[in-house]
Parts: structure tokens; sequence; C-alpha cells
């Protein structure tokens, strides 16, 4: 759920959702499988996020204070309308970036106080990327362009150019197929927790090896090139800053003013013009992320990288989720492959074409750019044209 969806609908799930799926599992009796003896033993996961508690530097594996506790105040904010909403917000989630980020902190205490008598844990992923899956079922994999895929879509083709970001923030962000994995994991570790002890919490998240946003941005810009897609809208190009109104500013020249003007031609040629539309989305989720995009945090997951080491040889090789041991390059360059397969529908046989594409500005210039911070991005910078 975005930053801008319905609010007293975000409320209402934290209340209602969460304590219904206690509910049901407190009343499931496992003797009722006794005939089947051979079924493992049930467990729960809750499925948070390592942001849940971003209003922190350091966030370890462990519960935190919720930010809400009041019963009444919860139900409250459940039945308001939007328009109230809106107004209480800022003293509502006070630190938290979102409501989304905030009722996840909510939830987890939640889970604390009314589920410490189940076999329950907690996974705490950081920003799952589903825009290439490591492993399964193929290296890159990729069926939709929602959230980071449609960034790292856009970016391969040329289309978004320019972000609000800082050059040397940590991409934290963990493959789909992983959190997959270290769920199933984290289900197996808690069938046999004792219920006396505190509900383990793992935090999912990049090993030290993570690529920062410029290291992703140049294996980016580096893809793009080695295999273009035909259906390049322009050059691709990255350059980024921290400042929102700078980026608003540059994103006049190479977002807005492109667009407008191939819609103009879209419309004189009998097409609904889509580009602007496009942009209009594209800088509505810049803007949603760039508390994440800016800063960086100390994530503790000693927990959850033991989890992983107390699996066998085999499970090992099956559940693979060592966050810490494959290489972000390697992995990136195949996810953006899997763009240009699965979602562009681009077989290696186009990539002379999409050479070709990029070859018809001849004289392709570098820009080296310095915003306001001091900090330093490059690009190719040039239009395509038909």
């Amino acid at each position: 759920m975005t930053a801008r969806a319905s609010r007293p609908r975000t409320f209402k799930r934290s209340r209602d959702s969460r304590p219904r799926a206690i509910k049901r599992a407190k009343a499931y009796h496992p003797e009722r499988d006794s005939d089947n003896p051979d079924l493992p033993n049930p467990s729960i996961v809750y499925l948070s996020t390592a942001y849940s508690h971003c209003n922190r530097k350091d966030v370890e594996e462990c519960f935190y204070d919720p930010p809400l506790e009041d019963d009444e105040v919860i139900n409250f904010l459940a039945t308001v309308n939007e328009a109230v909403m809106e107004t209480i917000k800022p003293k509502i989630i006070d630190t938290w970036p979102n409501t989304y980020t905030f009722t996840k902190a909510i939830a987890e205490n939640i889970i604390r106080k009314t589920a410490s008598d189940l076999p329950i844990a907690v996974v705490r992923p950081s920003q799952v990327h589903v825009s290439g899956t490591l492993k399964e079922p193929l290296c890159g994999w990729i069926d939709n362009v929602n959230g980071p895929n449609g960034a790292a879509a856009g970016s391969f083709a040329g289309l978004v150019r320019t972000g609000v970001c800082h050059a040397e923030t940590k991409l934290n962000m963990i493959p789909v197929d992983m959190v997959a994995n270290c769920i199933i994991a984290a289900a197996f570790g808690a069938t046999t927790r004792d219920h006396n002890a505190t509900i383990p919490i793992y935090n999912y998240v990049s090993g030290p090896n993570t690529f920062t946003f410029q290291e992703n941005s140049d294996v980016v810009l580096e893809r793009a090139f080695e295999v273009p897609s035909s259906q390049a809208i322009w050059c691709p190009l990255s350059i980024v800053f921290r400042s929102v109104f700078w980026y608003r500013v540059f994103a006049i020249f190479v977002h807005v003013m492109p667009a407008a003007l191939l819609d103009i031609g879209f419309i004189i040629k009998g097409h609904p013009p889509m580009l602007l539309k496009i942009y209009r989305k594209v800088d509505k989720y810049i803007l949603s992320i760039k508390y994440f995009t800016r800063f960086n945090w100390n994530f503790d997951n000693m927990k959850c990288m033991s989890l992983y080491q107390s699996l066998s040889e085999e499970d090992k090789e099956i559940f693979y989720f060592d966050s810490n041991a494959y290489d972000w390059r390697d992995y990136l360059r195949n996810s953006l492959d899997g763009i240009r397969m699965y979602i562009f529908k681009e077989s290696p046989d186009t990539i002379p074409a999409g050479k070709s594409r990029l070859m018809k500005d001849p004289s392709p210039s570098t820009v080296d750019t310095c915003n306001p911070q001091g900090q330093f991005c490059t690009g190719d910078f040039c239009l395509l044209f038909e």
C-alpha cells in the first residue's frame, strides 16, 4: 500500500486482520489432524517490514514500543474519513514517514500482546526487490512493473532519467524468492519455539556487500548500453538530487518537456497522449520513497543469519537466503536482463536493433553534473529521434 492509499482503510486492516488471524490460529487444534501424523506442526509467520521502526537509526531484531497502543484511538482512526485523516495525520504518525510503516509498527505490537503463546515468528524484510529473482523460478524472472520494478524498467529504457536520493545511500533490497525462503525457514523454526520465550524477529536485509544508489545507477547504465532495449524512448541517463526542488527543476527538462512534445506528436497522429500521464505516476512514486532513498539505517540481522546457519546443508541449498553471500552486480545485471525479456518481451535477437537505435545519435555526450549538495553523478545524455 502506498503512502497515499486510503489511510482509514490501512488502520482498519491493522485493527481487524491481525487479531482475526490470531483468533483463527488459536482456534485451530492440531489433534484434528491426528489421522495424518506425518504432517508438520503448524506455525505462523507475520510478514512485517524492516522499516516498521524507521524512525530509529539502529533497528535490532526485537520489539519496540508502538506509536499507538490505545485501542480506542486505533478504532477511531479506522473510521474517520480521508479529509479528517489528512488533517490529523502529521500529529498521529509523528516521526513515521507514512501510514504503511506506521501501521506495521502497530501490528507488531498486536502480535507481541496477543500471540506469544502461539508458534509464531516475525520476518522483517527490507524493500523486497521483485524486479528479478535470484534463483527461482528462473534467474531474473519478473512479472510486473509495480514499485521498484517500474523504476528499474523505466531507467533501463531511458524513460526515468532523474530522481531524489543520496548517491551514497545503501540500496537495501532483497530478492523476492529469497524472502520466500526466509519465511519458510522462520515458519519451521517457530514450530520448536519455547512459548515462554520472546517471539523471534528476523531482520532480513541486504548484506554488507550491497550497492549504493550510485553503484546501482552505474550498473543500470552499463547494462542498458550493453544490451539496449529496441523500445527505448531515449538514451539512458541518471542524474539524481537530494533536493526535491532541484529534482523538480531538472525533471522539467528531462521528463516533462520531452513528454509534452511527444504527446503533441501523438495527438497530431490521432493517438491519445500518454507520456505526461506516465510521468505524473513516476513523480508520485519518486516522492513517495524519498524518505528511504536519502538515509541509511543500521539493521541488526544476526538472528536471521543464525536461522539460516541452523539449517541442514541440504535445506541451505533448497531454501537459500544468505544475503551476505550473493554477488549484487551479477544479480542486478540478471534482473535487468529479466526486465528486457519478461517485461519488454525482447529476445536476445533484438539486441542489434537496440544498439542501432542508440547509434542514431552519432555523438552522445557525457554529462558530469554536481547538484547543490555537492553530489556528483554521471550519465550518458542523448535524445533518440525517429
